[in-house]
């Protein structure tokens, strides 16, 4: 049987016109890359678990479903300091009842994205986003920046399908019309297929930045930013002038730059960076995520349902602990917020108005405690530029739905465990 359209579960690019040709147990995959045709072939892999197994005296033994997640209720609800981690190959339906399960079990709740893009969504949060769909850059781009990634490896089917060698709209010459950046500490495959190879050091990209912003305002940085950086003053200029005088620029950063020294301060300073250079020519901002659906859980489920970008930590009772400010928060206050970020963002872009003016009418009443309204202060901000997607879709295959299924099944059990009389 041929299933076309099939949204590939690999990475961020969510390649969404594979081809899949499934039967007699073997399955064959078209369109996709090498990474996308393995991760296909897991499905009729002989290492692939197809049931839940349980230890019994040292070895792994198969075990009924139900056998199972009561195995797995006893665990989570003896446990008293449970660590729910979350996959970035789950829908974010999953997620939500992961994050629904943690709270109640006064659970930490985290996934890889605390490790990935976690202090990228930290940094959009402080300063928000420019940001633009994969189509613009296709048809519009006409200088695209690589930062800190390496996408020719790590996301094969970016550069021919979204950004450098297909022809736009605007571009129709593709390649030829495009003039590529990358900014990167080592010699990649990308960086020699660019035009021009920024070769920073290590951990100095705060510092770059902050040269490109004194060079946009029209200064000259310190000379020590070209020992403390490695690159000379003449080569930022050249990178800035590219910037300045292109129709629509688009910077694709990577791990490179949110996972260097500087952390979330370095995706804060590059997005404030691509606000001032859209004084000059249309620009944007993106990141490069490694998995399917990590955007699902810090972009999209994590801040929906707690406000927080990365790791969650549930006290017992009824509070939460947010990492930014280490302030409890009742959970009515929490789920109240995300009302009005929710009905905000329904209503842009009148959005903003109508929360000061909600907030001001009832003049912040009794359910708000301090750290929640500094908080909804701070963000307001944030919701012109937040945007709620669902990047995976119902062809992705039933094994997504069973884990989804699988995990409401335990959060029951866990309910009735707790409703039980003793």
């Amino acid at each position: 049987m041929i299933y076309k359209n099939i949204i590939c579960p690999v990475c961020g690019a969510a390649c969404d016109d594979i081809q899949v040709e499934f039967g007699n147990g073997k399955i064959e995959a078209k369109n996709a890359c090498k990474m996308g045709n393995a991760k296909f072939q897991e499905i009729v892999s002989s290492h692939r678990i197809m049931q839940p197994l349980i230890e019994v005296k040292g070895k792994l033994t198969s075990a009924a479903w139900d056998e199972a997640l009561e195995k797995a209720t006893d665990i989570l609800v003896s446990a008293k300091r449970p660590l729910f981690f979350m996959g970035s190959e789950t829908s974010c339906e999953a997620h939500e009842i992961g994050l629904k399960i943690g709270e109640y079990l006064g659970a930490i709740v985290d996934s890889n994205s605390t490790v990935c893009h976690g202090p990228t969504a930290m940094g959009i949060q402080e300063a928000g986003k420019v940001g633009a769909t994969e189509g613009q850059k296709k048809n519009r781009g006409d200088l695209i920046v690589y930062w800190g990634t390496n996408p020719l490896e790590s996301m094969p089917r970016q550069m021919s399908r979204y950004a450098v060698f297909p022809r736009g709209y605007w571009t129709k010459r593709g390649r030829f019309d495009r003039t590529i950046i990358t900014v990167d500490p080592r010699k990649t495959p990308t960086t020699e297929a660019s035009d021009l190879h920024v070769q920073l050091k290590p951990d100095s990209d705060f510092e770059l930045i902050s040269a490109l912003l004194t060079l946009l305002h029209g200064k000259t940085p310190h000379p020590s930013v070209e020992e403390i950086t490695g690159v000379p003053i003449p080569v930022m200029e050249e990178m800035l002038d590219m910037m300045k005088n292109c129709n629509f620029g688009a910077i694709s950063v990577g791990l490179g730059l949110s996972s260097s020294m500087g952390k979330y301060r370095n995706s804060e300073i590059a997005m404030n960076f691509v606000k001032e250079l859209n004084n000059y020519a249309k620009f944007t901002l993106g990141a490069l995520r490694g998995h399917c659906n990590v955007a699902g859980f810090n972009q999209v489920e994590l801040p929906t349902c707690t406000a927080t970008p990365s790791g969650l930590t549930s006290c017992a009772g009824t509070h939460v602990i947010t990492p930014e400010n280490s302030q409890q928060w009742t959970c009515f206050e929490k789920r109240m917020l995300m009302q009005l970020s929710l009905c905000a963002l329904t209503l842009y872009p009148i959005s903003l108005q109508i929360v000061r003016l909600t907030l001001q009418k009832f003049q912040w009443s009794a359910w708000t405690s301090l750290p929640a309204r500094q908080y909804l202060l701070r963000r307001l901000y944030f919701l012109e530029s937040l945007m709620l997607w669902n990047v995976m879709g119902p062809s992705t295959g039933s094994t997504m739905c069973q884990f989804t299924l699988s995990l409401s099944r335990l959060r029951l059990s866990i309910l009735r465990r707790a409703t039980r009389t003793p």
